[in-house]
């Protein structure tokens, strides 16, 4: 048994030594690639977290959104991962003019971005009603 244990220790720590600073390294090349962002959407008028806002990312020169995502209850909005790159970032809310910034997202980095979405008068506005038609009567069968 006295002789198992040191040629046990002399296979096993040269393996932890070499072995263990690998396993922290982690991933692939593509998270190195990754950047992350977090949107604050406030109104404008009074500061209040804006909720359900439509928060998306496109990269410059496409139409296609990378990502998406709504704000929570505190107007926060995240994307923990995507390429870096430049982008066109969109937030959106009924009731509100919609905003768009083009950001450059470099690598490894996360980025905070404050927004206040302010109040769009002309979606406000409510509908009337300028004329009625004909009311529908039943005859038999019928619609008239």
């Amino acid at each position: 048994m006295k002789s198992f244990f040191p040629t046990f220790l002399a296979v096993v720590i040269p393996l932890l030594v070499f072995a263990l600073p690998s396993f922290g390294q982690g991933g692939s090349a593509k998270a190195v690639n990754e950047s992350a962002l977090t949107v604050k959407v406030t109104e404008k008028e009074n500061g209040k977290p804006v909720l359900m806002a439509t928060v998306y990312i496109v990269p410059v020169g496409d139409t296609v959104a990378t990502a998406f995502t709504f704000s929570n209850k505190k107007g926060i909005a995240s994307f923990s991962s995507f390429p870096a790159g430049k982008y066109t970032v969109n937030v959106q809310l009924l009731g509100f003019k919609p905003y768009k910034q083009d950001l450059l997202f470099e690598a490894r980095r996360y980025v905070n971005l404050s927004v206040e979405l302010e109040e769009d008068a002309q979606l406000l506005d409510g509908a009337s009603i300028t004329a009625m038609g004909d009311l529908v009567t039943v005859k038999g069968d019928t619609l008239i």
